[in-house]
């Protein structure tokens, strides 16, 4: 995983931006020293958390992670984003609508998947939490960055 962050910090510094990986150490937090896992996940907690503080942008892995599901994490950290003012994109290998990439019973049966739970149809590739917050590009990180640069530095 530090292996693709570090790439993506490579294309940031190549643009004059400096990428921080949620895995970095986060200015201000100490890490904590604990065979307890509740203190390290706290830790990893307050961690996350500064390094949304601390960024302008965030540009959001929205790729399925658990089913067809964006990473809890992510879409915690674009949430606090979204409140704190940042400016905000998303990143999808394929940005079609959700009604048409899970599947479902139909639109008789209100969209249901095979859990009974609504598959959203709201023309976003995402939650609508997602789509309605943030520009969600179909493309891998790389090919995104200099539209999210471009439109940061016209914005400042």
């Amino acid at each position: 995983m530090e292996m693709k962050f570090s790439k993506m910090k490579e294309i940031c510094a190549r643009h004059g931006y400096e990428a921080v990986s949620p895995l970095a150490p986060a200015p201000g937090v100490k890490d904590t020293e604990s065979d307890n896992p509740y203190m390290k996940t706290m830790n990893l907690f307050d961690g996350f958390q500064q390094h949304v503080r601390n960024c302008d942008i965030i540009i959001a892995n929205l790729n399925n992670y658990r089913g067809y599901e964006t990473n809890n994490d992510v879409a915690f950290e674009c949430g606090m984003g979204f409140e704190l003012g940042k400016k905000l994109y998303g990143y999808m290998d394929n940005a079609d609508k959700l009604v048409n990439r899970i599947p479902h019973l139909g639109e008789d049966k209100e969209y249901r998947d095979q859990t009974g739970s609504n598959v959203e149809d709201f023309d976003y590739p995402a939650n609508l939490m997602f789509g309605s917050s943030m520009m969600i590009l179909e493309r891998k990180f790389e090919n995104i960055i200099e539209k999210v640069i471009s439109d940061f530095e016209s914005n400042k």
